[in-house]
Formats: structure tokens, C-alpha cells, sequence
């Protein structure tokens, strides 16, 4: 066999392995729980939950962590919530060669209400959040910004609702010029995802030079 031969060989038995991972779209799913309170174990109907899938993205040089895909859906009259089975494009699959550490983590907002320091696999006990003011607005904007997902292209207008929730109940709160801020840092991520961030940007610079 020449060595032209050989290696045209050897490209199509790498080829062949590889083809199983590069004809596969990414998935997740389903992911499924309960949200209660966390004293009396009622539930609690109507609350938003946000699953991400992340993944260590392994480089030349270093690793970093990538959100890849989010979902939210809400809960029902018994607290319960089902996000069902996903696949996408996305990421593209020769990126998903180098995705390793693959992760779904779970995010809850309702009312009222903040998350336990530790979550227990498919069910949130949620307690409630008996602050206001600065306080509560600061844990809103914690929870905004721990679900962003900006390497979500196809998926991450799922977050519209839950972001749009948060901006609602913050609007409500502020009553200083630091709770204005934040609200106006939550406004942003809402108008980031309903006409994109270059035009949510002029409307945050608008808005300042009118006040």
C-alpha cells in the first residue's frame, strides 16, 4: 500500500468513528421536580423554573465554561414541573467534540420567595423572602445574572418570561436611586432578548439622559 493510500485510510476509519458524534444534534432532558415551601411543604403553583445545560469547553490553552441551552417552564397547581426532552443544532458538533463535564443546573424564581442554599435533586424548597427594599431587589438581580446564557443562540429567548417576572416585581420595589439602578439592569436584560442588546443599550442611554 502507497503512503497516499495509507493515509486515505486512516482518514476514513477516523472519519467513520467520528461520524456518530458529528451527525448527533445536541439534547437534553426531560428534567422534572416539585417546588414547595420549604416550612409547610405546600406547593407553590405558577412558580418559574429555568434549567440550563453547561459544559467545560476544553481549548488550546485553557478551559471555560459554556451555557450551550435553557429552557423554563412553570409549575402547577401541585408545584410540579416537567421540562421535556430537547435536541438542537446548537452548539455547532465540531465544538461539541471538546464539550466535556456536561451539567444541568436548576433555577426557581417566585414571588415573594427566594431558593435554598442547596438544592435537593427534583424538589425546591423555596422559603420565604421576608425583606424588601434594596435587599430583595439585590437577590433579584443575583438571580438574574446567574442565569444568563449568552452561547444559547437558538434557545435563550426561553429566558424572556422569567427575566421579564423579575423586572415586574423589582419595578414594584425600588424606591432609591440604587434600586433604580437595578431596575434599570434588569430592564436592560429584558429589552437584550426582546429587540437585542445594540438597541436595548440606546434605550438604557435614552432613558438616563432623560431623567
Amino acid at each position: 500500500m502507497s503512503v497516499v493510500d495509507g493515509n486515505m485510510w486512516r482518514a476514513m476509519v477516523m472519519f467513520a468513528l467520528l461520524w456518530p458524534l458529528l451527525s448527533c444534534a445536541a439534547s437534553g432532558g426531560p428534567v422534572e421536580g416539585v417546588v414547595v415551601v420549604a416550612e409547610t411543604g405546600k406547593p407553590i403553583e405558577g412558580a418559574i423554573v429555568v434549567a440550563r445545560w453547561t459544559a467545560q469547553l476544553n481549548q488550546i490553552a485553557d478551559s471555560s465554561t459554556m451555557c450551550y441551552h435553557v429552557e423554563t417552564t412553570t409549575t402547577d397547581s401541585e408545584g410540579r414541573y416537567l421540562i421535556e426532552r430537547w435536541r438542537s443544532s446548537h452548539p455547532p458538533m465540531l465544538q461539541q467534540l471538546f464539550m466535556f463535564d456536561r451539567e444541568v443546573h436548576v433555577t426557581v424564581y417566585a414571588k415573594g420567595y427566594r431558593m435554598p442554599n442547596r438544592l435537593k435533586k427534583d424538589r425546591v424548597t423555596m422559603v420565604p423572602h421576608g425583606v424588601g427594599g434594596i435587599k430583595r431587589l439585590s437577590y433579584l438581580k443575583k438571580l438574574s445574572n446567574a442565569t444568563h446564557c449568552g452561547e444559547a443562540v437558538d434557545s435563550k429567548m426561553n429566558l424572556l418570561l422569567f427575566k421579564q417576572s423579575l423586572y415586574d416585581e423589582a419595578r414594584e420595589l425600588a424606591s432609591s436611586r440604587e434600586g433604580n439602578d437595578i431596575v434599570e439592569t434588569l430592564l436592560f436584560g429584558v429589552e437584550s432578548l426582546s429587540v437585542g442588546s445594540d438597541k436595548a443599550l440606546e434605550n438604557m442611554q435614552i432613558r438616563r439622559k432623560n431623567e
